[in-house]
């Protein structure tokens, strides 16, 4: 694991991960996970400032806000799912809380906007 979480991402997938997407996403109540991927993206005026829309590699996406109280902008974007004919338009926007998280299906599109400040 790129982040040297692996005994950590294990533990998330097989006890939060995998028992939320079984419940969510009847496609996957049979399902296995058997793989996982885990990786930090920073938001600041001073590294990335957003994210492109784009579809993960992935069945099931946990994004984590890890931000401060009190950023601005950097809401998650999302369209369709990939394959369908709403795949590029706009669905709902998620604004993060710090210490939040939210799990969608890797294949729908989604995005970043701009941070603003935080």
């Amino acid at each position: 694991d790129a982040m040297g979480m692996e005994d950590t991402m294990i533990e998330l997938q097989r006890f939060v991960v995998e028992p939320l997407a079984r419940a969510l996403f009847p496609k996957y109540r049979e399902a296995e996970f058997d793989e996982h991927a885990g990786f930090f993206v920073h938001y600041s005026p001073d590294a990335d400032l957003d994210l492109d829309l784009h579809h993960d590699d992935s069945d099931i996406t946990l994004n984590i806000a890890l931000g401060r109280d009190g950023f601005t902008g950097a809401s998650l974007v999302f369209c369709g799912v990939l394959g369908e004919p709403d795949h590029r338009q706009h669905h709902y926007d998620h604004r993060h809380t710090p210490g939040m998280a939210i799990l969608h299906q890797g294949h729908r599109r989604h995005g970043v906007r701009r941070i603003g400040e935080g």
